[in-house]
């Protein structure tokens, strides 16, 4: 698989034809981000990246985030405690996705209970050490945007 483009402009990637939209959220607890590992049926088995997903025909990209959250690890947030950092425009082969990325900071670590159909395990990583793990392809350049 390439390595995909994450573009600001969506002039910059000729002829784009958006085929999905994708939310990201970067869940913080005391210089700690939760990373989720990816199970083996899913595409880029064994990786890591943060809780996210693709949204559905009515929802708006935070309401994305919230609810691939919850369906990933459990935790429900309201809107109120998230953060947006905005969005970018990407393409990786032929598919051509926008993925908006936000970032909540929440006081006490929420007990994660993982949909083990979609993930292995989980760990709170420090921000520090964020890219020392084996992440999913975009999640360097959107862990820069937000902590940049």
């Amino acid at each position: 698989m390439l390595s995909p483009q994450l573009v600001t402009s969506v002039d910059l990637l000729p002829h784009f034809s958006k085929s999905i939209e994708v939310s990201i959220v970067f869940l913080e607890h005391l210089q700690h981000i939760l990373l989720l590992k990816r199970s083996d049926e899913e595409e880029e088995a064994g990786t890591w990246g943060v809780p996210g997903g693709r949204g559905e025909d009515g929802e708006t990209p935070l309401e994305t985030a919230l609810r691939e959250l919850k369906e990933e690890t459990s935790i429900q947030l309201n809107e109120s405690q998230t953060i947006y950092h905005g969005h970018r425009f990407g393409r990786v082969q032929e598919i051509d996705f926008i993925i908006h990325l936000y970032q909540a900071k929440v006081e006490e670590r929420p007990n994660v209970i993982l949909n083990h159909e979609e993930h292995l395990a989980y760990v709170w990583t420090h921000i520090s050490d964020f890219n020392s793990w084996p992440l999913i392809k975009t999640q360097k350049a959107l862990f820069d945007i937000v902590y940049r």
